[in-house]
């Protein structure tokens, strides 16, 4: 449920970034990375949680070298992306496809319980 509700504010903020108002207002700018802190925040530890326990226990190490890379590298991406989106609109609309197919995505993650005996 934490992961749509992320990827669902990922969606609203690209769609504000489509809207934001190209004389610089900060309060706007500055609601826009509230919101995508209020995403990041809920996504990326069930993100994470998620590819760690998918894995044996012997590899998680490496799951999670991977998944911090792979995070990290989508961070540098968009924001190259978005500083350059200024003027193409275009790269918004492929950011927003690629919201919506984490959306769907998503919906079919879940993270199974493991019951411990004590």
């Amino acid at each position: 449920m934490t992961v749509r509700l992320s990827f669902v504010l990922f969606i609203l903020v690209l769609v504000l970034y489509l809207i934001l108002p190209t004389n610089n207002q900060l309060i706007f700018a500055g609601l826009i990375i509230f919101l995508g802190g209020i995403g990041s925040g809920l996504g990326v530890p069930s993100m994470q949680a998620a590819s760690l326990e998918s894995v044996a226990k012997e590899l998680t190490g490496v799951a999670s070298g991977i998944y911090s890379m792979f995070r990290y590298m989508g961070s540098i991406t968009a924001s190259v992306i978005i500083s350059l989106q200024i003027n193409y609109s275009i790269t918004l609309y492929i950011l927003i496809i690629f919201s919506i197919v984490g959306l769907f995505v998503a919906k079919g993650m879940f993270i199974p319980v493991k019951k411990y005996k004590s």
